[in-house]
């Protein structure tokens, strides 16, 4: 991952409002959001599963699943 995905939510907190601004801009010009839907129950289940295997995001598992997937496809 790139130095901006790999900020904690815990250290959010500290960033200066210059930083988010750049934060921003960077993940306009690099990144496109993916929005889908899973039952609660499922990203529920999903959550607690990452919290025991030491705390990674959703969204981090996400995209460590279709890295995985496109490196097995070529």
């Amino acid at each position: 991952g790139d130095w901006s995905s790999d900020v904690c939510s815990s250290d959010l907190s500290k960033v200066t409002p210059a930083q988010q601004k750049a934060i921003n801009k960077y993940h306009k010009k690099n990144y496109k959001t993916i929005a889908t839907k899973v039952r609660k129950e499922k990203f529920d289940e999903i959550k607690e599963m990452l919290e025991k295997q030491g705390g990674i995001s959703v969204s981090k598992f996400i995209t460590d699943l279709v890295d995985r997937e496109l490196q097995k496809r070529k």
